[in-house]
């Protein structure tokens, strides 16, 4: 068998230099117009190889949640619509294991109070299953959705009481049910806001979101919502910084993306803001971007799916900035493990809202564009694989699989190791000596999708460094380093 370690080193040298390319657009498709605004929210690629997307769009009367599905090429095979007389927005989108679609909405039409969360399943064909809708009489909104190891789902957003908009999350089960919420976060009564919510290796939920006396916001809670640490990233202009998107990263801690007036150069220019945290929150490092550009009064990460993890440990987003003219351009950035920007590729006449990874490995971001009238339609752009090198393992698509590394690390007795499936299929999970020699097959059986954890507990391996290997089908997920020290 070839050696793990050459394998290894062979593969960041490649992915190290196609990285530092800039990308190709491979086409852009516009949405919408008639004279009506359309928002696109969130992007994902679908088992046929084309792509669901959810946003809304509004006539002039009121809003209604758009759902369009296109092929690979982004040419459009069907919509719907949903909502009633009121404004219905849709803002974040999944696709279950089943192939089926749930979508993550605000809706004044429907619920309890002013503004409710709405979720609405549908078959693979835009044809409603169920709905669900969740808040109070106050206003609820600013809702995501993540899709969780036991088949349900989670929800951040905002939930208001007696005027005082508050951080809420909400487990489901697969059927849209309440399991369990929780308000009542420390200084969440401030005016504060979840913006996007991930479940974590350890099986708990981590939101980034803002908080107006805080700043970015960052909270870790237990698999039953229970804060277990939480953190603000700000400064002078706290109410003004904010947090849009995470994702844990591949050292366990998290990346996350927002903007920031505080270290911005006036009171009115915001800049594109990432954050680096180890696995307590804690800064390793910052960066802002398009600080150097005098045409900019402002520039933000975008507000859906926008930011994830390259192979090469660096990290791409999409999002924009906004010009004295008016206008509004797109960015699609690649940075290094660092932050240090590598490239910008630029779209005018543009927002970059999310984005997503192909099962090709291309990457798609969706968004908006204005048009002439002063409307908004929606667009998707292709970039090409073989100048971003995104690899198959990302934490946005839904076809990606993933493998996290082991903690503790270095270990003595015992560690853990986590993995992610995301379609089910043979998955073999193996540890090799540093001579790629193999000395313990961990797993080899059929999964279904969700994120596994296993303890490893081999009292024969002996002191040095060891890899240990995924694979899921025919696609080799992923190798990763771990030290065994008495």
């Amino acid at each position: 068998m070839k050696n793990i370690s050459t394998f290894i080193l062979f593969s960041f040298m490649f992915w190290a230099h196609v990285l530092s390319q800039t990308p190709d657009t491979l086409w852009t498709k516009s949405f919408g117009g008639n004279g009506e605004d359309w928002i696109g929210s969130s992007v994902t690629q679908t088992d046929d190889n084309g792509f669901i997307m959810a946003g809304w769009y509004d006539n002039g009367d009121a809003a209604d949640v758009w759902l369009l599905k296109t092929d690979a090429n982004g040419d459009t095979l069907w919509t719907k619509t949903f909502g009633g007389s009121e404004d219905d927005m849709g803002s974040d989108i999944v696709i279950t294991p089943q192939g089926d679609y749930v979508i993550a909405a605000i809706t004044h039409s429907y619920g309890a109070g002013e503004d409710d969360w709405w979720l609405i399943k549908t078959d693979a064909d835009g044809n409603m299953i169920w709905n669900k809708t969740y808040g109070g009489i106050e206003e609820d909104e600013d809702v995501s959705i993540e899709k969780t190891s036991d088949g349900g789902f989670i929800l951040t957003g905002q939930h208001t009481i007696d005027g005082d908009g508050q951080v809420w999350l909400v487990k489901t089960d697969s059927n849209g049910n309440v399991v369990w919420d929780n308000y009542a976060f420390p200084n969440a009564e401030a005016g504060s806001v979840g913006h996007c919510v991930r479940q974590t290796t350890d099986g708990g939920y981590i939101i980034v979101g803002e908080n107006d006396d805080l700043g970015i916001w960052l909270i870790k809670t237990d698999p039953s919502g229970n804060m277990e640490w939480n953190n603000a990233y700000g400064g002078s202009e706290p109410c003004c910084d904010e947090g849009y998107i995470v994702e844990q990263t591949s050292d366990n801690g998290f990346i996350l993306g927002g903007e920031t007036l505080s270290f911005g150069p006036n009171d009115s220019t915001t800049y594109a803001w990432l954050i680096k945290t180890d696995e307590q929150g804690d800064t390793l490092w910052t960066q802002k971007y398009f600080q150097a550009l005098p045409d900019s009064i402002g520039a933000s990460v975008g507000y859906g799916n926008s930011l994830m993890q390259t192979e090469d440990g660096g990290y791409l987003f999409t999002g924009f900035r906004g010009l004295n003219a008016g206008e509004l351009d797109l960015f699609l950035t690649k940075t290094d493990e660092n932050g240090t920007e590598q490239w910008t590729e630029i779209l005018e006449n543009a927002a970059g809202m999310c984005l997503t990874q192909t099962a090709q490995g291309n990457i798609m971001v969706g968004g908006l564009n204005p048009t002439s009238e002063g409307d908004m339609n929606i667009f998707l752009s292709l970039f090409n694989v073989t100048t971003t090198g995104i690899g198959y393992s990302d934490y946005l698509g839904y076809k990606a699989n993933m493998l996290y590394q082991n903690y503790p690390n270095p270990f003595f007795a015992n560690t853990i190791i986590p993995y992610k499936i995301s379609q089910p299929g043979q998955v073999s999970l193996k540890i090799y000596d540093s001579s790629g020699q193999l000395v313990q097959t961990v797993t080899e059986k059929f999964h279904e999708p969700g994120t596994y954890v296993i303890n490893i507990q081999n009292p024969t391996l002996r002191n040095g460094f060891y890899y240990y290997t995924l694979q899921v089908g025919n696609d080799f997920v992923g190798s990763r380093k771990m030290l065994m020290s008495h």
